[in-house]
């Protein structure tokens, strides 16, 4: 059983990035100060141009995802028909304490362990927003990153899960299999317990499986 689909994770925006984003949000608030782009802004700020409402205004992290294949590594599973199908009661289901669930298990805990370790990827959330002077320069961006990383919320990330159910019928000689394939991650944004009311809208991944499917390979039997 070779399981398929995406996962999606949340990572840093580059500094240029994160200007952007920020310049954009900028001219669409204060769309009368004619500014062409970040650098303009930084000029009228070192001019001391700029309004008291310019210099406190703040825009969020940008939003940047990247993917993870749970099919990335064309990794597969084992399950015996024996494992599943009786044959004295022509039924069978796979049991949630078997060999192939403990596998399954495995799988996806070093699918999360290597989504951990992905070049970027935030640690925590990000709860604070930024003003111009936190991009004004490479140091003010990393320190405005370190202020956010240093809270340490390692623990929620990330939990993304899918599980496999397999289910047998008999009919003489011929054994109907269903297998499928769900995502178990679970729903919502766990930051809400960690030092906040309320979740985040800007969640650290996303919770769907993306493309989602099962490829199955029979072996020593027909198909």
């Amino acid at each position: 059983i070779f399981p398929q689909g995406n996962f999606f994770f949340r990572v840093l925006p580059t500094y240029n990035q994160q200007k952007e984003f920020f310049y954009e949000e900028f001219i669409s608030t204060f769309s009368e100060s004619k500014l062409s782009s970040f650098d303009d802004i930084v000029k009228n700020f070192d001019a001391h141009m700029l309004s008291d409402e310019m210099l406190a205004y703040k825009v969020s992290l940008l939003p940047v995802y990247e993917k993870i294949a749970i099919d990335r590594n064309e990794r597969y599973l084992k399950v015996k028909l024996s494992e599943v199908y009786d044959s004295s009661v022509e039924y069978g289901t796979l049991m949630e304490n078997s060999g192939f669930q403990q596998d399954l298990k495995l799988f996806v805990e070093e699918l999360c362990e290597e989504t951990k370790n992905r070049p970027g990827i935030i640690p925590c959330q990000f709860r604070d927003k930024l003003t111009i002077q936190d991009l004004l320069t490479t140091d003010a961006w990393e320190k405005y990153k370190k202020r956010q990383i240093a809270r340490e919320e390692f623990n929620m990330l990330p939990r993304f899960n899918f599980g496999i159910t397999m289910d047998a019928k008999g009919n003489g000689d011929i054994v109907e299999i269903r297998i499928a394939l769900s995502n178990e991650t679970q729903f919502g944004d766990e930051s809400g317990g960690f030092g906040q009311a309320t979740a985040k809208n800007d969640a650290y991944r996303i919770n769907t499986l993306f493309n989602s499917g099962l490829k199955i390979k029979c072996v020593n039997g027909k198909w």
